[in-house]
């Protein structure tokens, strides 16, 4: 890969994983120093990592990783409504079975073990880090179920973000086996080539998502719910999830 490919892949990882946090200044001269390459190669990952929402760059503070807020996560769970659940409605009509199935029993036997854990106890990372994996995977195997192109790069545009906010989910132990009990049901509904039923789990996921990214961003419950009427949750993700 050129240098820039590999400095934007260091970066977004970094980004994604949220060793830098959102309004950190990303100085092309310190990032150059650090990756051991000259700036040129750091600028244009830069550039790169700006057309994927990821970084913000201005005449005045230069190169900054964005912020994560009320209104950007409505804005992308919006969008999400709008491609995920008619991904999901091609993968029932027209993914590998072999693949879904095979995904489903790795959700199974990952769900099986967050099922284990006792309720309060926190989730070890090595249990995170699978899950995450196999959601990963899953996520890869319905943008490439949908055999379109335009739609495969606008998934993985938006899966970018998705996993920013996943690490969100951490807080909550409760919202992780929940999703992923959620995931388990719209993978059985590809299975069973149900396009509707995994277009509806879909929409059901999303919410459940946003709602729990919303209560980790403003750590207060009474603040979600008076937040919900401004937002009206029921617009940004429609109840038929289609």
């Amino acid at each position: 890969m050129r240098q820039s490919q590999v400095v934007h892949h260091k970066l977004r990882d970094q980004i994604l994983e949220w060793h830098l946090l959102p309004g950190a200044i990303l100085g092309e001269a310190d990032l150059a120093q650090r990756l051991g390459v000259s700036r040129t190669p750091v600028r244009e990952a830069l550039r790169a990592l700006e057309r994927e929402g990821l970084v913000a760059i201005t005449p005045q503070r230069g190169a900054v990783v964005t912020d994560i807020s009320i209104s950007s996560v409505s804005q992308l769970f919006q969008m999400r409504d709008a491609l995920e659940t008619y991904a999901a409605r091609l993968a029932a009509r027209q993914g590998e079975l072999e693949v879904f199935e095979q995904l489903a029993t790795e959700l199974h036997q990952v769900h099986s073990r967050l099922e284990a854990i006792p309720v309060g106890a926190p989730i070890p990372d090595e249990l995170h880090l699978a899950h995450r994996s196999v959601i990963s995977r899953f996520d890869d195997a319905i943008r490439a179920a949908t055999r379109n192109t335009y739609l495969q790069t606008a998934l993985r545009d938006v899966y970018g973000h998705v996993a920013r906010l996943r690490r969100l989910s951490q807080l909550n132990p409760a919202r992780t086996r929940q999703a992923s009990a959620e995931h388990i049901a719209i993978c059985l509904a590809i299975c069973a080539r149900d396009e509707s039923v995994a277009a509806q789990k879909t929409g059901e996921h999303l919410r459940n998502s946003l709602r729990n990214v919303l209560a980790a961003l403003v750590q207060d419950v009474t603040a979600l719910s008076a937040m919900s009427t401004e937002l009206d949750l029921g617009d940004l993700v429609s109840e038929e999830g289609a």
